[in-house]
């Protein structure tokens, strides 16, 4: 990263999401009363679909920096369900997440310290009993960067990089 952002800004985001996945039950599952009456063993999944959100940053004396941003998806979802004593049982449908991100940091012209966040959560497709599957996952990370000046033949090796960076904008 050669350079940073030094002035609050906002922006609207648009984009494509694709989930899949398979849950198996063991200790871990907090299911609810229902879940548990069904013996719910498995779920296998499928999703995708557009989502769109917004982004905002606030920039304090050009180095310091907060960002939040929240985006909806509507996916098209297909969901396998296998219970004990319903056995399988196949849906398709719509079925709305959500994704939030908050980070914030310094930068400098040398270095950079973030901390992010991550909440999402994936709503699967509803069986025949109304029933929902939500998994909310999330994670925290904090990033140490350093802006080295790299020795000339780094930077040979690296001119293709830059050439399709000057290409892209």
């Amino acid at each position: 990263q050669s350079e940073w952002q030094k002035r609050s800004a906002g922006t609207w985001l648009a984009g494509f999401e694709v989930y899949a996945g398979a849950v198996r039950a063991d200790s871990s599952l907090i299911p609810d009363q229902e879940f548990l009456r069904q013996k719910l063993m498995e779920s296998k999944f499928v999703e995708f679909g557009p989502s769109v959100g917004y982004a905002y940053t606030y920039v304090y004396r050009e180095n310091y920096f907060v960002t939040g941003s929240a985006s909806v998806s509507l996916d098209v979802g297909f969901n396998t369900t296998l219970a004990e004593d319903k056995g399988k049982d196949k849906e398709a449908g719509f079925s709305p997440n959500t994704l939030l991100k908050f980070f914030g940091g310094y930068n400098s012209s040398k270095w950079a310290i973030t901390a992010i966040y991550l909440y999402n959560t994936l709503n699967l497709v509803p069986n025949e009993q109304s029933q929902k599957i939500s998994m909310s996952t999330g994670n925290f990370r904090i990033h140490f960067a350093y802006r080295f000046k790299p020795s000339k033949k780094t930077r040979r090796l690296l001119k293709p990089l830059d050439d399709i960076k000057k290409i892209d904008g």
